[in-house]
């Protein structure tokens, strides 16, 4: 009996102490946002006019942006967005990066993300690879649509005169 309220006590003590305790608070997280003005963008290779923005923390007293680990840009104003072009920088892979600095002086860093920039004639290559298999099939599918819709309305023997069919 003796085991059994000791274990109760210390239970009951353990529970306490964890509602008592202050709770660790998740240190928020910054996220960069990348926006297409315009321009063309798959799967991590982008040409164009493009926005940067962050999302996490709410009321940045400023936000600067990294390209490669230099200074694209320093935002002092809300919405605390960058518009670039790719055509500022070489070709190649880049690394982006946003550090906001919250009303307490904390830096909050985003993880980097990185991103091939193409010249406009790659970027023109890459979008007709896309675009090209796409209008090939879209064809293939109003070609056999046409050809059904013959087939299935056509019937045996020679029109008579006064009889159109679908097309009269």
């Amino acid at each position: 009996m003796r085991r059994a309220v000791r274990w109760i006590v210390v239970l009951a003590g353990v529970f306490l102490m964890a509602s008592v305790l202050p709770q660790a608070t998740p240190e928020p997280e910054l996220r960069l946002q990348l926006g297409r003005d315009f321009g063309y963008y798959a799967s991590g290779k982008m040409q164009g006019a493009f926005t940067l923005s962050v999302a996490g923390v709410d009321e940045p007293v400023s936000v600067e942006y990294l390209i490669d680990g230099r200074r694209m840009a320093l935002v002092t104003q809300a919405p605390f967005r960058h518009g670039f072009s790719t055509s500022a920088y070489a070709p190649g892979a880049h690394t982006l990066q946003a550090v906001a600095i919250t009303p307490e002086g904390t830096a909050l860093r985003s993880r980097l993300r990185t991103f091939t920039f193409l010249t406009a004639d790659e970027a023109q290559r890459a979008a007709m690879s896309l675009i090209a298999p796409l209008g090939a099939v879209i064809a293939v599918v109003a070609l056999l649509g046409v050809l059904g819709t013959v087939l299935l309305t056509a019937r045996p023997g020679a029109a008579r005169p006064g009889q159109y069919g679908l097309a009269g």
